[in-house]
């Protein structure tokens, strides 16, 4: 080991840079960053990023951690640029339920809770799969970039994950900012009740001529994880953690971009707390079945992101998995976004009513992020 020399070269070529570990190539790192806002696309680069290079030869845990720990040593090259609110994204009404003209208003639900917002978020390890299509691909590395924005969100936070590795670097990279409501939670997937239906989702899966749409209905586990966030929501209303009046779900790949700054989400204008808001990306036809929904892989909302007060959206989660249950029992299953287009669509109604937002499908948590800019340039 003494005679072997070591070195490290970035090549700043227009799309990559390279590090080099003697005469091979060992990792490649495409990571395109921005210090705007964390959906603002653009091509600005970083400065250079120094990276520590030992004797030993680097394992793919190590550049994990290099990998987590860029966006703590770096200098950005802009100044962060504050989100202005779009008249374009904004919320349209849908039809209210029985159930909702029932509902408590705001200053009569909750007086002991706290207005802040409850991000809920969970990570289970699959292996790489085609999204869409079969070349498209994620896996593992795409998320444990992705997650690192959620380090710098300022609200009370939640993550759970079913892998001792990523409880660890979660874990770290939160300690990183010395935030004291976040809370990263070790649990067993076979203890949920969505996956627990892995082995009966599978044998849908198989049957003849049943439709394939990748991962939706061609990886269960895949299949199991879109319900068990409605569980996750759940559990963390249940408990409540951080006394909060509203919870909001994001799924751990939502924020695509690099982020070197706190933000926070806090309640848009104009929410109406008595419905859950999601993000439209179809028009809802009516009385669609459970079977075509998922034969033509309909999509009526997004499944990443949406928000709610507390009582609402356990309502919403029930009513949810109910569904599932009752769709399982009938052979056909689909992700949660075909689930809850047949949801709608049906003429029994849930008694939970939607708020949409729109258009595009990161709409909800933009403006979450954009109310929450509105009130640190308020103060």
């Amino acid at each position: 080991m003494s005679n072997q020399k070591y070195f490290l070269l970035l090549l700043w070529i227009p799309f990559v840079p390279v590090i080099f570990y003697k005469d091979n190539v060992i990792r490649f790192i495409k990571e395109k960053s921005t210090t705007m806002n964390p959906w603002q696309k653009t091509d600005v680069w970083q400065s250079t990023t120094y990276l520590k290079v030992t004797k030993a030869k680097p394992t793919s845990n190590s550049m994990n951690k290099i990998l987590l720990q860029r966006s703590f040593h770096t200098t950005p090259t802009l100044k962060p640029t504050i989100p202005v609110p779009s008249e374009k994204y904004h919320f349209s009404k849908g039809p209210t339920s029985s159930y909702y003209k029932e509902l408590p208003p705001s200053d009569q639900i909750g007086k002991n809770l706290s207005l802040d917002i409850t991000v809920i978020s969970a990570y289970f390890r699959l292996p790489s799969f085609p999204k869409g299509m079969k070349t498209n691909m994620r896996n593992p590395e795409h998320y444990l970039n992705w997650m690192k924005s959620f380090a710098w969100i300022v609200n009370p936070l939640i993550i759970y994950t079913d892998d001792k590795e990523i409880f660890n670097i979660i874990t770290k990279l939160l300690a990183n900012t010395n935030r004291t409501s976040s809370k990263v939670i070790l649990i067993r997937r076979e203890d949920l009740w969505s996956f627990k239906q892995i082995d009966e989702i599978s044998k849908i899966f198989k049957q003849n001529n049943y439709p394939v749409h990748y991962p939706n209905t061609a990886i269960p586990a895949y299949n199991c994880l879109t319900h068990a966030k409605f569980e996750l929501i759940k559990l963390s209303i249940e408990n409540n953690t951080f006394h909060t009046k509203y919870f909001i779900w994001v799924d751990i790949g939502y924020f695509r971009y690099s982020v070197t700054r706190d933000f926070g989400m806090s309640i848009p204008t104009n929410f109406d707390e008595r419905r859950v808001g999601l993000t439209s990306v179809g028009d809802l036809k009516q009385n669609v079945t459970l079977q075509n929904a998922i034969t033509h892989n309909m999509n009526y909302v997004a499944g990443g992101c949406f928000l709610g007060r507390f009582d609402v959206l356990l309502t919403f989660c029930n009513e949810y998995l109910e569904f599932v249950r009752d769709a399982i029992k009938q052979k056909w299953v689909g992700v949660e976004q075909q689930m809850l287009y047949a949801m709608y669509s049906r003429a029994k109604k849930p008694k939970t009513s939607l708020q949409l937002c729109y258009p595009g499908w990161f709409c909800m948590g933009k403006l979450a992020v954009n109310a929450w800019e509105i009130k640190q340039n308020k103060h």
